[in-house]
């Protein structure tokens, strides 16, 4: 209420308008349009650019929806952006009152049609609210009525708050309690009603001091305490102290006979001390608390007490509709119970029903989590229970062309600051031909991975850095996607040189030794244009031309000792790729050998075949 006074004289000095809304003044609908907007007006880098290509798609005073909007900005900016640049223009619309649409009537959503007005119409004045707490009848909880005989003094129990199973128990307690009170033999009652005659003997005993709190199955009550509160002080002191005295030395400690004297002054009495019953009893209910235990023990730090579903769901800037959790697959079991304790807790308690969404990574046709959720213990049988019906499982086997083009949106942000100049968007076309390509992609499914996706941009960045650049080329482009497609399967040397031939009658090469093929010859045979594949290369990647000669055609000179200590028995060629069979051959005039005749046979007779 102090809170309340404060804000409304301080928008009454500011010639403002202060407004209370409660469950019974502000609908929900209305509610959950409010916070939508007020959570969406924040600001962003790209807001002042966006809005300002928004005032020119979208005048004063059409009405148009949010989706249809977008659609015509998307090909500029990516659609999240626009999006959030269009909400928040809604939003600073009905703070200054020229938003054109009942917050009563409609929620707000992408298809909802909209209107501003300019900046110099008159203000539209929402329906007021109170600016006080209007008096709120009082309703009395609803309770199950008990014919209670007045045979049990003390307090009473409102039986409401237990489940129907305990009402059924609480209820049966006090017939047997009120007939044993009532002069019926205790043996009678505790056979009539199947409870133990010492059970019903304690809890007759403890409903005639304590009420009718007793009769409750398995509750619990508190005893007050008769110490006097300065020895509860003294005990807590004295089980704080570093020395970590016993149970023992804080009774017969000076300090309680020192608050002793001071009490017996003070009050005119005798007072006597705690008796060792009363310190062990207040010394277990210190040892209960978390915190003053890890202060006793010296430790390094207090527990961090868990996080309450209850905080988590109540610190939500909006109502959440959807929980969307990504890399669900590294998810541990504590995170997977305290997910379906916080959707439950928003359902029960705040009636307000949450969506989950695990994102996780499978490969293959194995379903991530679901080895924990198919175990048999309850918590994940609810689990189960929670999920779709009919498709619990989805999956999403690749990118298309259009979701290829948000991802690259979504890298020029990521990489900003590096590449100030960098736009990716312009190759999405490119680069899905590439991506798609039957190398990548030999299904034909027409979809594109994540994984080579992004090992294509981030090479192609990579090289960019390194040259020195803020905009990726398409030479840059290019290269990444040679080595992604064409060289994958292709071992580069990293230590020591490869064979060389000295003999003369030999026309193979090594593969260090061939020539380098001209940067720009290649990039001509590689570079499809900006918007789409050249068919050329893509037949010419499918059908490789065959040349005239083989890297690995001929003799090799190789140690026999060496050959046969190796082990090797095949060999692959990385032009032609096909794999030849390593024998010993020996010669007359020179020494020891190895040559490849069944790959030379074959590579022989593909040149005839050309040269007919």
């Amino acid at each position: 209420m102090a809170k309340a006074e404060a804000a409304r004289r301080l928008a009454h000095i500011q010639r403002g308008v202060f407004w209370l809304g409660t469950e019974r003044t502000l609908t929900r609908q209305r509610h959950y349009n409010l916070v939508f907007l007020h959570a969406r007006r924040r600001p962003f880098p790209a807001f002042a650019e966006i809005a300002v290509a928004l005032q020119e798609i979208w005048p004063w005073g059409e009405v148009a929806s949010v989706e249809e909007i977008e659609s015509r900005l998307v090909s500029r900016w990516p659609a999240n952006l626009v999006e959030a640049t269009i909400w928040k223009v809604v939003g600073d619309s009905l703070a200054a009152g020229h938003l054109l649409v009942n917050l009563e009537m409609h929620t707000l959503d992408r298809k909802v049609p909209l209107a501003l007005l300019p900046p110099g119409a008159p203000f539209l004045a929402p329906d007021a609210l109170p600016e006080t707490l209007l008096p709120e009848a009082e309703v009395l909880p609803q309770s199950i009525e008990l014919q209670t005989s007045p045979s049990i003094s003390g307090s009473t129990f409102d039986a409401s708050v237990l489940s129907d199973t305990q009402q059924e128990r609480f209820h049966r307690n006090v017939r047997a309690v009120e007939q044993v009170l009532a002069g019926v033999q205790q043996t009678k009652v505790a056979t009539e009603t199947g409870i133990p005659r010492s059970t019903l003997g304690r809890m007759v005993r403890r409903t005639r001091e304590l009420g009718q709190i007793a009769c409750v199955p398995r509750g619990t009550y508190v005893r007050k305490t008769t110490m006097h509160p300065a020895f509860q002080e003294c005990i807590h002191r004295l089980f704080l102290l570093p020395t970590r005295l016993t149970m023992v030395a804080i009774a017969e400690h000076t300090e309680m006979h020192q608050v002793t004297a001071r009490l017996s002054s003070q009050t005119g009495t005798d007072v006597q001390l705690p008796s060792y019953k009363q310190v062990r009893t207040e010394i277990a209910r210190l040892k209960k608390d978390p915190d003053l235990v890890a202060v006793r023990e010296q430790a390094k730090s207090l527990p961090r007490p868990r996080s309450s579903p209850e905080s988590f769901v109540l610190s939500l800037p909006s109502p959440a509709l959807l929980a969307q959790v990504d890399d669900a697959h590294d998810l541990s079991l504590q995170h997977l119970m305290f997910l379906k304790e916080v959707t439950d807790q928003g359902r029960l308690q705040y009636n307000h029903r949450i969506g989950l969404c695990l994102v996780a990574a499978g490969r293959g046709t194995t379903i991530p989590l679901k080895e924990i959720l198919d175990q048999p213990e309850t918590m994940w049988l609810q689990f189960r229970r929670r999920m779709d019906k009919l498709e619990p499982f989805c999956r999403i086997a690749g990118h298309t062309s259009e979701e290829v083009y948000e991802v690259l949106a979504t890298v020029e942000i990521a990489y900003r600051e590096l590449f100030p100049q960098l736009n990716l968007r312009q190759w999405s076309g490119i680069i899905y031909a590439w991506l798609t390509h039957s190398l990548l992609d030999p299904t034909n499914s027409g979809r594109v991975t994540m994984d080579n996706l992004m090992k294509l941009v981030t090479a192609a960045l990579e090289r960019t850095y390194e040259a020195g650049k803020v905009d990726v080329q398409e030479e840059a482009l290019e290269q990444a996607a040679e080595l992604l497609m064409l060289r994958r399967n292709t071992f580069r040397i990293i230590d020591g040189a490869g064979p060389s031939v000295n003999d003369q009658d030999t026309v193979s090469e090594s593969p260090a030794e061939t020539k380098p093929v001209d940067a720009k010859k290649e990039s001509q045979t590689l570079s499809p244009e900006p918007e789409h594949v050249s068919q050329k290369r893509l037949e010419s990647q499918k059908h490789p031309a065959t040349q005239s000669k083989c890297a690995f055609c001929g003799v090799v000179p190789i140690d026999l000792q060496q050959f046969l200590d190796s082990g090797v028995s095949l060999v692959e060629c990385p032009d032609c790729t096909s794999t030849s069979s390593l024998t010993p051959h020996k010669e007359t005039s020179n020494s020891n050998r190895t040559s490849a005749a069944k790959h030379a046979r074959l590579q022989q007779s593909r040149d005839g075949l050309d040269a007919k």
